[in-house]
C-alpha cells in the first residue's frame, strides 16, 4: 500500500471492526482500543517517520475521542467488518462493505459506515444515494432484514450522522438500483 491516506483509513477500520469484536468488558478499556491500534497499524505509504508518527497521533486521538464518547453503542453488535455482494447477471455485481451492524438499545437495527477523513459529505437525514441504496438491499437480501437506520460516523469529528429508513426509502432504493441496472445493460 503506498498510499497514506489508504493506510490510516485501513488501519482505523481494522482497528474498529477488531474492537467492536470484543466482550463488553474489554470494550470498557481504552487501553484494549491502543492495542488494537498499535497491531493494526499499516506503516507503509508514509513519506517519513516524521509523517507517520503525525497519523499516529492523529489515529490515537481519534480512537481516544471515540472511546469516551461513542456513538454507536447498542445492545447487539451483528457483523462488523463484512463484504456484501450479489450477482445481478454475468457482468454486474451489487457490492457493499459493511462496517457495522447492531441492534440500539431502542431496539431498532443501525448500520454505521465509518469515515476517518477529514471530508464531511453527509448532513442529519441525508438523501438516499447509490451507496445507502446498494447497502439497504445487500442487507435485507444477506442478512433477512432492513435496517431501521443507515449513518456514516464521521470518526475525526465524532459526529455521527444518522437517516432514519422509511417503507418509501426501501421503494426509492430499490427503483433507484433497477434505474441505474438498466443504464447498464444498456450501455
Amino acid at each position: 500500500m503506498n498510499n497514506k491516506f489508504l493506510a490510516f483509513d485501513k488501519t482505523i477500520h481494522q482497528t474498529m471492526a477488531d474492537f467492536n469484536m470484543l466482550s463488553e468488558c474489554e470494550r470498557g478499556q481504552k487501553k484494549a482500543l491502543l492495542n488494537l491500534l498499535r497491531k493494526n497499524w499499516i506503516t507503509e505509504g508514509y513519506e517519513s517517520p516524521v509523517e507517520e508518527q503525525k497519523f499516529r497521533i492523529r489515529a490515537h486521538n481519534v480512537l481516544a475521542t471515540y472511546f469516551y464518547s461513542p456513538l454507536d453503542i447498542g445492545a447487539d453488535v451483528f457483523t462488523v467488518n463484512r463484504t456484501l455482494s450479489e450477482k445481478v447477471d454475468k457482468k454486474i455485481f451489487l457490492f457493499s462493505k459493511i462496517d457495522k451492524v447492531y441492534e440500539r438499545f431502542d431496539g431498532g437495527i443501525e448500520v454505521v459506515d465509518y469515515k476517518s477523513g477529514y471530508l464531511v459529505k453527509h448532513m442529519s437525514n441525508f438523501p438516499m444515494d447509490l451507496k445507502s441504496a446498494i447497502t439497504l438491499k445487500l442487507i435485507y437480501l444477506k442478512l433477512g432484514v432492513y435496517p431501521d437506520f443507515i449513518s456514516y460516523y464521521y470518526l475525526t469529528y465524532n459526529r455521527k450522522f444518522t437517516r432514519k429508513i422509511s417503507n418509501e426509502d426501501i421503494i426509492d432504493a430499490s427503483i433507484l438500483i433497477d434505474k441505474v441496472l438498466l443504464k447498464k445493460k444498456n450501455l
